[in-house]
């Protein structure tokens, strides 16, 4: 594949990003403001909680956007696209999983879950900003004339 046509793809796998990033915030907001709600129902059942179709949307933009953005980063078929570019959607598809992950946590409060599950996923994001952050220092400029 040459310089051009991963770009175009590149471009195209921009697009699903914005998509599922839409999704995932769609997800955490609607987390945050069910909380109360769910909250005072397993109150009132005695502990019981409301299992909904949303963990199979959670799953789903937790699995996919997480392949797709290792995919980006460590593929030979994107090595001709521009590294700064592919980085930063690569990235961006990691932080959709990282944010519908967030999500489940805020859902899942309730539960009561191990204390190391919510700090395993604080930690990654926190890991995914900071190794962002060097890989994106350490590219090599593109500039023509620097």
């Amino acid at each position: 594949m040459n310089a051009d046509q991963a770009e175009t793809r590149l471009q195209k796998w921009k697009t699903i990003l914005w998509i599922l990033c839409g999704g995932a915030g769609m997800l955490l907001i609607t987390s945050i403001v069910d909380y109360p709600i769910l909250k005072a129902a397993q109150n009132q059942w005695s502990g019981e909680i409301l299992l909904t179709g949303w963990f199979g949307v959670w799953l789903i933009l937790v699995i996919l956007p997480a392949a797709q953005g290792l995919y980006l980063l460590i593929s030979k078929n994107y090595s001709e696209a521009p590294a700064k570019k592919r980085l930063g959607i690569g990235f961006g598809y990691l932080t959709c999983a990282w944010v519908a992950a967030a999500a489940f946590l805020v859902r899942t409060l309730m539960l009561s879950l191990p204390s190391m599950f919510y700090f395993i996923v604080i930690i990654a994001g926190i890991f995914l900003a900071v190794l962002y952050y060097v890989l994106s220092r350490n590219l090599p400029s593109e500039e023509i004339f620097p």
